[in-house]
């Protein structure tokens, strides 16, 4: 006895087995239920393939005994009588084959168990890039713009790797693809994670408005790297800076490096008001004011619906001068704090991220892989616990979700009055003097004197653009003209 065993994929991507057992002289059978398994798989595939149906068998037998057929060649052995009329089988299916009969003779050799799945028949559907243009423009009424753009980057990136397809013919391999190429970048799991996390949000979207009508389960399902809780368990945190990597991140060298007014203030404004790089990058110079006798600043997005706040500036930017600097910005009408950097993939703040990793590992030697920019937002919330702050205060101050906390924090800490705020942000102390960085013009007067907005620099790029376009539409339009004159000679 021998065993033949089949693999081949089910309409949900599954990996499934047909196995059947026969005697040793059922090579004839063997070979017939071969070539039934894989026209299973194959006629759902294509069904206009121009295979006919004996050729999968030209590769999957070895006896050294051959016979033609139709074109094609099989292993034969004459001696044996159930080979012969297994040969004179095929020849009549051949023939009916190539008289039009090819899906009739299909069905005749393929019959499934009735415990096995049917692929759906394969419907014409939109292609990729107007069904996710449907989806974002749908999201925008619950995703940031950032999400949104970050997801278009996600599904161009697919597009480039598969081309515009419809979304009908995506299935389980392209996923796999898709995943595999995204490992080749040397992505981390969470990263991948996140990006096919995009995508499997687009597919139940689709099968919800009934767009993708391949199958009724997403082709990213089952598909991600590691499950949440063991990525969250092998994710390390953040750790934050002693007061030694303090002295020496915001000591010597510090102006020279930050010359940029982003270099200089995100990194300052992060380790004296624990909020996040992005949100700072992103503030809008109108939102730095002095509200009831408090200079403050409103945090108008950012990462969860607890970080929309107001935030107190600490006394030592004050003294560093930020709020002239915000004033000059004002002043100078620019809506953004830092409006000479484009709104990017990582905000305003990703330049200013990059000098700080280059301060931080350089020049500071600093190498711990768990330090990091981020290290100064764990700076702040660990010394303020450490210097007994009130919890409801410096979770309104970081704009940390509060739910863990109970019903007394989400209902009676949000109006907590923006003097003891004030106070409790000041309790934030360093051993460190921090007007040794303070800037003989705070304001950075000179840097924008040569420096144009981000927005002024697009403005140039698009005309530049508009008349490189216009020059080569004159230039066409000249060849045409010539052309029509060389063809009346």
């Amino acid at each position: 006895m021998f065993t033949l065993r089949v693999y081949f994929f089910d309409q949900n991507g599954k990996r499934r087995l047909k196995q059947h057992s026969l005697g040793t002289k059922d090579s004839a059978q063997a070979r017939v239920l071969a070539l039934r398994f894989n026209l299973d798989f194959e006629t759902q595939c294509d069904m206009e393939r121009k295979k006919t149906v004996f050729e999968e068998l030209a590769a999957k037998v070895s006896n050294p005994l051959k016979i033609t057929i139709g074109g094609n060649v099989l292993d034969f052995d004459p001696s044996k009588p159930e080979e012969v009329a297994y040969v004179e089988k095929l020849r009549k299916e051949q023939a009916a084959f190539d008289n039009g009969g090819a899906e009739k003779v299909l069905a005749q050799l393929w019959t499934p168990d009735q415990d096995q799945p049917q692929a759906r028949p394969r419907q014409k559907g939109k292609p990729f890039s107007v069904a996710t243009e449907l989806y974002l423009a749908e999201k925008t009424l619950d995703n940031k713009q950032t999400t949104i753009d970050e997801k278009r980057r996600t599904y161009k990136d697919f597009i480039a790797l598969y081309g515009d397809l419809d979304i009908n013919q995506i299935t389980k391999p392209e996923i796999v693809a898709l995943k595999t190429a995204e490992i080749g970048r040397k992505l981390s799991a969470n990263r991948i994670n996140k990006r096919l996390g995009q995508v499997n949000d687009f597919f139940n979207w689709s099968i919800k408005n009934g767009h993708y009508t391949a199958s009724d389960k997403s082709p990213v399902d089952g598909l991600f790297v590691s499950k949440k809780a063991k990525l969250a368990k092998a994710t390390e945190n953040r750790e934050p800076f002693t007061d030694d990597e303090l002295k020496t991140l915001f000591g010597k060298g510090y102006q020279e490096r930050f010359f940029a007014p982003d270099h200089y203030w995100i990194p300052l404004v992060c380790l004296l008001s624990g909020a996040r790089r992005e949100e700072v990058g992103d503030l809008l110079s109108a939102n730095i004011k002095t509200v009831d006798g408090v200079p403050t600043f409103f945090i108008e997005e950012g990462k969860t619906k607890d970080a929309r706040r107001t935030v107190p500036v600490h006394h030592a930017l004050i003294e560093l001068g930020f709020m002239d600097y915000a004033k000059a910005r004002q002043e100078a009408g620019h809506a953004y704090l830092f409006p000479h950097r484009p709104k990017g993939a990582g905000g305003r703040s990703k330049e200013a991220g990059r000098m700080f990793t280059l301060r931080l590992r350089e020049d500071c030697g600093i190498t711990n892989t768990r330090k990091t920019f981020h290290s100064l937002r764990h700076t702040v919330i660990t010394r303020l616990h450490t210097a007994d702050a009130n919890p409801a205060q410096v979770k309104q101050i970081a704009g940390h979700s509060s739910e863990a906390q109970g019903v007394h924090f989400q209902t009676y800490t949000h109006a907590i009055g923006l003097t003891q705020l004030a106070e409790t942000l000041n309790r934030l102390i360093y051993p460190h003097d921090f007007a040794n960085l303070k800037l003989a013009d705070p304001t950075f007067k000179a840097f924008f004197s040569k420096e144009k907005t981000a927005e002024e620099k697009q403005a140039e790029r698009d005309a530049k653009n508009a008349q490189h376009l216009a020059a080569k539409a004159e230039r066409e339009e000249r060849n045409r003209d010539k052309r029509k004159k060389d063809n009346t000679k």
